[in-house]
C-alpha cells in the first residue's frame, strides 16, 4: 500500500499518562491508510475524568464522562490541525477525545485487554470522524462493514491476531503471520461484527 503524509496530533493533559502517545499515532496512521482522505489530519486528546465530562456536557448534553468522543470537523471546541510546515490550517477529520481513566477502568472492570480495546476505541472514533453513525439499524450495519474493514487492516498490519490472546500488540510482525491472518481468521466473530 502507497505511504501517505499524515498530520497526526496526540496530545495528553494528564501530568502521567499510562498511554503511549507515540503508539496511539502509529495506530491511527495504520487505520488512515484505508479512509476516504488518507492525507487529512486529526487531532487526538488523552484527558481525564473532569476534562471528558465537561466535553461531553458541551457537546451533547450528557454531564458525566465517557470513553470516547469525536468532535466534528471546525468544532469550535477543538480547532483543526495546524500544519507548521504549510503554516495553515490543513483539512482534517476532526478530534478524537479519549479519557485514559474511564478506559483503564472499564478494561479492568470487564476482564477486557487495553491492548485490544484501545484499537477498537479508535476505530470507532474515526468512523464517527468519517460521518459514519449508528442511529438506524442500517446506519449501524454501515458503520460496522467500516469499523472491521479498518481493524481488519489494522490488525493485518500489525501482525495482531485478536484470537491469541497476545497482549503485546506492538511487537514487530511476522510477515509469515500477517499472511495467515489475512486469510484464515474469521474476523466477523472475532470483533463481535456479525449481523
Amino acid at each position: 500500500m502507497k505511504q501517505t503524509k499524515q498530520l497526526i496530533t496526540v496530545v495528553s493533559t494528564l501530568k502521567h499518562s499510562q498511554f503511549s502517545l507515540r503508539k496511539i499515532k502509529y495506530l491511527t496512521s495504520i487505520c488512515l491508510e484505508v479512509s476516504p482522505e488518507p492525507k487529512w489530519g486529526l487531532a487526538i486528546e488523552v484527558c481525564g475524568h473532569k476534562e471528558m465530562r465537561r466535553l461531553n456536557r458541551d457537546t451533547r448534553g450528557i454531564n458525566k464522562p465517557t470513553d470516547i468522543l469525536t468532535l466534528p470537523l471546525n468544532d469550535a471546541i477543538r480547532p483543526g490541525v495546524f500544519d507548521k510546515t504549510k503554516g495553515k490550517f490543513v483539512p482534517h477529520y476532526g478530534s478524537i477525545v479519549l479519557d485514559e481513566p474511564y478506559i483503564l477502568n472499564y478494561c479492568e472492570e470487564n476482564g477486557m485487554d487495553m491492548n485490544f480495546y484501545l484499537p477498537m476505541l479508535l476505530v470507532h472514533g474515526l468512523c464517527h470522524a468519517q460521518h459514519y453513525d449508528h442511529e438506524t439499524d442500517e446506519d449501524s450495519l454501515v458503520m460496522l462493514m467500516a469499523e472491521r474493514a479498518m481493524l481488519r487492516h489494522l490488525f493485518t498490519k500489525i501482525g495482531y491476531d485478536p484470537s491469541s490472546n497476545c497482549l503485546n500488540l506492538w511487537k514487530k510482525p511476522d510477515p509469515e503471520r500477517k499472511h495467515l491472518l489475512q486469510e484464515n481468521i474469521d474476523w466477523a466473530s472475532l470483533l463481535n461484527l456479525k449481523q
